[in-house]
């Protein structure tokens, strides 16, 4: 199996990522249709909990002949605040990123996100807000020092690759290859908080997102990305 992903880099320890030690959360969503069962195919798996109406679908998918389903409404899954070590980058260079595929669009909708009380204690959120155009968005740290708003629009009914990749204390985002305009320089710590994180909305349930997800990927202590970059190549990346 051959996935085109451009600025994505190649998957697993299989295909010589060599951040791959690095990777926290590496989500294929691969599986049979309706399934609740959530695979994590990092070195390190965490327990990934479904909850509401969430599930796999082979309706869509990116890569793998399935993906992520949430309707909208009461479906994320969760990683508990016990896993939380591994999403606790601090101040040093991360990376989170996903093929995104949204049905609709409404207000702010979350990929991923892990906070306590809005706005003063926020670890991350990684969301998408409607408008013309639709857009990416990030928000981290306490009291929300870095807050980018992205430019690229972002279709609905179509897959799209986000990310958002800090690399010596700039952040940036990346809508299918292309870096937005909105960066931020600074140490933010990013994880003050022990919480949750929540896949598809936020960790306690709020902002569900309509949509189907693919390759989901955490890497802590790695920024991958700092330029805008073109999806061109053909890299190969067998299922789990």
């Amino acid at each position: 199996l051959f996935r085109s992903v451009g600025i994505v880099e190649e998957w697993n320890a299989v295909n010589g990522d060599s951040n791959y030690s690095s990777v926290s959360l590496l989500c294929h969503f691969d599986g049979p249709n309706n399934s609740t069962t959530f695979t994590d195919n990092s070195s390190s798996p965490k327990t990934l909990t479904a909850n509401g109406n969430i599930k796999i679908s082979t309706a869509q998918s990116k890569f793998g002949g399935s993906s992520l389903y949430n309707d909208g409404t009461t479906g994320y899954i969760t990683i508990s605040s016990a896993q939380f070590s591994s999403f606790n980058f601090g101040t040093a260079d991360f990376t989170i990123e996903c093929w995104l595929y949204q049905i609709s669009f409404s207000g702010d909708r979350v990929i991923t996100a892990s906070f306590t009380t809005w706005a003063s204690s926020v670890n991350f959120y990684f969301a998408t807000r409607a408008g013309t155009p639709n857009v990416l968005l990030f928000r981290a740290g306490d009291g929300l020092p870095i807050s980018l708003v992205g430019n690229t629009a972002i279709s609905a009914n179509t897959w799209t690759h986000v990310a958002v990749s800090r690399v010596s204390g700039v952040t940036r985002m990346f809508v299918d290859g292309v870096m937005q305009s909105a960066t931020h320089t600074g140490s933010v710590n990013i994880g003050n908080s022990t919480q949750a994180v929540g896949i598809t909305a936020a960790n306690n349930g709020t902002e569900g997102m309509t949509c189907y997800l693919d390759d989901l990927r955490f890497t802590k202590g790695v920024g991958r990305y700092t330029r805008s970059e073109e999806h061109t190549s053909e890299l190969q990346s067998p299922c789990n």
